[in-house]
């Protein structure tokens, strides 16, 4: 049975994650709403409910038999509606955007996309890859090596627009505040019409959440000064348990933060003209910036913020006594 497909392709730390494990703590109820999260395309990996699979295969990382599983699952299957969901598919070339469409069951697919105003988005993903990445090296260095091409979220868009029209896209900024109940998922959800606001499972708050500057800067600390993995890790761990909200404080300073927005103001105002709703100006709204000084307060105490967290370390321990 051929169906409707809606395809959230990330972007990376909007959210992703969550969305997905909602989806997979809920497969049999969303399935009695004619909504069906395939089991095709994840991971065998329990903690990994996203259809990376299927983002691997058009990368050339994993075979094109994954989308075989994903007719097969789709013919036994009576529901309206289909959910693939992916932040791994932001990645993908003109040519892999084809592969991966061209090899899907669906005549009719909706596209879902949240775009992470740059600088957030650049603190975020370095903190991931220090945390969990084994990366070393100053945010500076990390700008240079890799974000050039990914912080142009027009040139990602037009990657999809080429095949699927701009017509078949729905864009939306992701800023908590604009949010549905200012909550990814409840927002995702209403897309394909369906309110998930009621009694249903819930991931455990601290998914894929990011860490303070203090803590991302400490575990690149422990990785410069040749800490072992399993010791960064135990010490990763711990964090997470105490950090069960996410805590975004700032990386960058704030003229480097007003920098990078000013590069890709001319885009974003782009997007917004090209992909949102007539009545959005913005894609983003002008952050309100502190003073240097004022960054310098809060965010360059390295001992006090270390101190701080061994604190907290500390008092989470004997509580736990």
């Amino acid at each position: 049975m051929v169906n409707k497909l809606v395809l959230h392709i990330g972007m990376h730390k909007t959210g992703s994650t969550a969305i997905q494990f909602f989806a997979n703590l809920n497969r049999e109820r969303l399935h009695h709403r004619g909504i069906l999260y395939p089991l095709a395309g994840q991971p065998e990996a329990d903690n990994i409910p996203g259809h990376h699979r299927f983002a691997w295969a058009a990368l050339g990382k994993d075979t094109l038999a994954v989308f075989d599983e994903l007719r097969e699952e789709i013919n036994k299957d009576k529901s309206e509606i289909s959910i693939i969901s992916s932040e791994v598919l932001d990645t993908l070339s003109p040519d892999q955007v084809n592969l991966f469409l061209g090899n899907l069951p669906f005549d009719d697919i909706t596209l879902v996309c949240y775009l992470r105003r740059q600088d957030q988005f650049v603190q975020a993903m370095y903190s991931t890859d220090v945390m969990w990445h084994d990366y070393q090296d100053d945010i500076s260095e990390y700008l240079s090596n890799s974000m050039e091409t990914t912080l142009d979220y027009y040139d990602l868009l037009n990657r999809w627009a080429g095949v699927l029209g701009k017509e078949r896209m729905i864009i939306k900024p992701y800023v908590r505040e604009k949010l549905k109940n200012q909550d990814i998922i409840d927002d995702f959800f209403s897309e394909v019409n369906l309110d998930v606001t009621g009694n249903w499972s819930r991931p455990l708050p601290q998914v894929n959440n990011g860490f303070p500057r203090a803590v991302t800067e400490l575990v690149c600390k422990f990785r410069q000064a040749g800490v072992s993995m399993e010791e960064v890790n135990i010490f990763r761990d711990l964090v997470t348990l105490l950090y069960t909200q996410s805590n975004a404080y700032d990386i960058m300073p704030p003229s480097a933060r007003r920098e990078m927005l000013n590069k890709y103001s001319e885009i974003n105002s782009l997007i917004a003209r090209e992909f949102l709703t007539p009545s959005t100006q913005q894609l983003f709204e002008d952050p309100t910036y502190e003073t240097e000084e004022e960054w310098k307060t809060h965010y360059m105490r390295p001992y006090a913020d270390i101190l701080d967290l061994m604190l907290k370390i500390h008092n989470h321990l004997i509580a736990k006594r």
